[in-house]
């Protein structure tokens, strides 16, 4: 018995030792982000932040593949949600450098003034409120730094985890970032 706990204790203390955090940095992959959505997306502000998460890995160029995949988790979505028209505007501006800034200005702290200056690794969502009576879903009302009123995405709860329903509203323009 003291073999087995002992085996045990030591490939959980390997496998923590040399898993990627489960918190902060941006996802690596695909599988990475799936791993800390079933724990981190048990909760509305835990989702919402792997949404952002999923966001930004799509925006860049290079982990676009693996942030489809992340986005079509976060949104509870069948793979090809990215070709629909309706999710035209959403995609083609987390592809553009020119409305980068929209996305980045639900950061704490990214405003116009700063040029929304943030670190995708290191960032906080600021949720204002929410409303859990809203037929959608559950209303979470995003704060961001170029807006004058927060921006609202509706969640639902399957199977003990949340899912982005509808983002529609954290594409709309926010003012410009300052030069």
């Amino acid at each position: 018995m003291k073999r087995i706990l002992l085996g045990f204790f030591l490939a959980l203390s390997v496998y923590l030792f040399f898993s990627p955090p489960c918190e902060g940095a941006l996802p690596g992959s695909a599988l990475e982000f799936e791993k800390r959505y079933r724990v981190e997306g048990s909760t509305p502000e835990g989702a919402a932040k792997l949404f952002f998460d999923a966001v930004f890995a799509y925006m860049d160029r290079n982990t676009r593949a693996e942030g489809t995949k992340m986005l079509t988790l976060a949104m509870n979505e069948k793979p090809g949600w990215d070709r629909r028209h309706t999710m035209k505007i959403f995609t083609d501006r987390m592809k553009s450098g020119k409305t980068a800034h929209i996305f980045k200005s639900y950061a704490r702290g990214a405003t116009p003034e700063n040029g929304y200056a943030m670190d995708v690794n290191d960032y906080e969502l600021v949720i204002e409120r929410t409303n859990p009576d809203h037929p959608k879903g559950l209303q979470v009302y995003l704060r961001s730094g170029g807006a004058d009123y927060p921006r609202v995405i509706y969640l639902r709860q399957i199977n003990g985890l949340w899912f982005v329903t509808d983002p529609s509203t954290v594409k709309v323009e926010v003012r410009p970032p300052k030069q």
